[in-house]
Parts: C-alpha cells; structure tokens; sequence
C-alpha cells in the first residue's frame, strides 16, 4: 500500500523530468524565432542541442513513468 504522503520516486522523477522537457523546448522555440537575442547564426545551432536535450529528457522521463506502475 503506498502513503499518500510519500509519492513513488520514480513517479516524481518522471513528472520533473518531462516538465523539464516542456521547458526547453520552449527555450528551444524562443531562441529559434528570436524572441530571446542571440547571434542569429548561432540560434540554429542552440535550438537544436535545447530540443535534442529536450528529448532525451523526455524519453528518460517516460521511462521512469513507465517503470513506476
């Protein structure tokens, strides 16, 4: 029986995790648009690392999800 006061770690991990995500993907977007100033040939450039981190966040986040029930 799980306590009500002590959540699954794994559970809360995941959930971090994929919030994270959510995250940087919307960091990922502002730089690509420009909406958040950087040199404007480098915006390519830190969009994709933000939304390649941002997706394995989110798989590793899943995967914690998954491995809780």
């Amino acid at each position: 029986m799980t306590d009500r006061r002590n959540p699954r770690p794994r559970a809360l991990v995941g959930r971090l995790l994929l919030s994270s995500a959510a995250v940087m993907l919307v960091l990922a977007a502002a730089f690509y648009v420009g909406w958040l100033e950087i040199e404007p040939s480098a915006r390519p450039l830190a969009a994709g690392v933000l939304a390649l981190a941002a997706i394995a966040d989110a798989l590793i986040g899943l995967r914690f999800l998954g491995e809780s029930k």
